[in-house]
């Protein structure tokens, strides 16, 4: 879905109906990045390495949707590099990415292109911040986009994904 028209020019005594705004204020709208999740409270995980759906990074998606998204995760806690992520939708196919250390320190990229399919990104830093970028596309099902995570290492230090963190979106199609 991109931007069809440039912004509408009003009359004075206009009558505005309900398909012309529909038109050109929320069909236009849906054609710029906006808020599509947002994590209003602190989560954490002790002991588990089992991936759970977080408690509110989700947003749902009409049948063959597609989405570009941002998610954003404000990571801290014991080891906070010591995080799994995955993520789900009802079918279709996703490719979203970041660049990432791998357990060699080294510099890495981590790719999600299956539904439930872990990979586990490292920050060398306290109180980490982890930024994937990507796109998702719906199949003919509609269902929820869901972020899954846990401890990749079980430890009894509490791993926490943090308020604040946020999936961002513009559909596409």
């Amino acid at each position: 879905m991109a931007w069809t028209e440039p912004p509408r020019t009003w009359s004075d005594g206009e009558l505005v109906t309900a398909s012309i705004m529909n038109a050109h204020v929320r069909d236009q709208l849906k054609t710029t990045p906006h808020l599509l999740a947002y994590k209003s409270a602190n989560e954490s995980l002790t002991s588990n390495t089992t991936l759970q759906n977080d408690d509110h990074l989700v947003f749902a998606m009409g049948a063959n949707d597609v989405w570009h998204v941002q998610v954003g995760l404000h990571v801290s806690g014991g080891n906070d590099s010591n995080i799994k992520i995955a993520f789900t939708l009802p079918s279709g196919s996703m490719m979203l990415g970041t660049f990432s250390f791998n357990t060699s320190n080294a510099a890495a990229m981590f790719e999600w292109t299956a539904s439930g399919t872990p990979q586990s990104p490292r920050s060398h830093i306290a109180g980490s911040y982890i930024w994937i970028p990507g796109t998702v596309q719906n199949g003919a099902t509609p269902g929820n986009f869901q972020l899954q995570w846990a401890q990749d290492a079980s430890q009894a230090t509490a791993l926490n994904v943090n308020k604040g963190s946020t999936i961002m979106g513009l559909k596409l199609a």
